[in-house]
């Protein structure tokens, strides 16, 4: 009965040291569980993140979504942004590709310049205050001038026609010419002969 004792003392006491012996270990754990704040993302490293509200939404489940609609903002010289093309200098196909049209002689004086010597005539143009002046180039056939006063705009604004003719003393032929208003595209539209040709441009 002694012995039986012993033993039982024994394993209750050996019962008691395990107990202590985990309870000591649980707050040795608990002592080094370390505090975290979540970092916030960026680019390059993964943390956490606050949807703005505006582009960005969040719902009460914590689900994330992009608003549905967009409004492009036009753009302007500092900021990029949407276009229209004015359909007149730019132009846009069925594709979305956009192109730049033929030039055109809007908001401009557009007047003959008569030279010292007559292969000198030439096209001009200017603003309307005769600022900033400058010279179409038009290279005209060897032995023919344009005759500076006698010049015409199209309705589009992109084509000018003028007269031109042979130079004295040999006998004067007449001419009807065409071209861009870049001063490219030079076309003989008519001959006249010796008889003089007037332009005259409908609208």
């Amino acid at each position: 009965m002694k012995k039986l004792l012993l033993s039982a003392a024994a394993l209750m006491a050996f019962s008691i040291a395990i107990s202590i012996f985990q309870m000591s270990c649980t707050k040795i754990a608990n002592s080094q569980t370390p505090s975290y704040t979540l970092q916030p993302a960026t680019t390059t490293k993964l943390g956490g993140v606050i949807p703005d509200g505006t582009t960005i939404s969040v719902d009460a489940t914590g689900k994330i979504s992009a608003p549905n609609s967009y409004t492009l903002q036009a753009a302007t010289t500092t900021k990029l942004g949407g276009v229209i093309p004015d359909g007149t200098t730019i132009s846009v196909d069925a594709t979305g590709k956009i192109s730049a049209n033929a030039a055109t002689q809007v908001g401009k004086l557009l007047y003959g310049v008569t030279g010292a010597t007559e292969p000198a005539n030439a096209i001009w143009t200017s603003n309307f205050d005769g600022s900033n002046p400058q010279k179409i180039n038009i290279t005209m056939p060897t032995g023919i001038v344009i005759a500076p006063d006698n010049i015409r705009i199209s309705p589009d604004h992109k084509t000018i026609f003028f007269s031109a003719h042979t130079i004295p003393p040999a006998s004067i032929l007449y001419y009807l010419y065409s071209c861009n208003i870049d001063g490219t595209n030079l076309r003989q539209i008519r001959n006249q002969g010796a008889n003089g040709v007037s332009v005259e441009v409908a609208y």
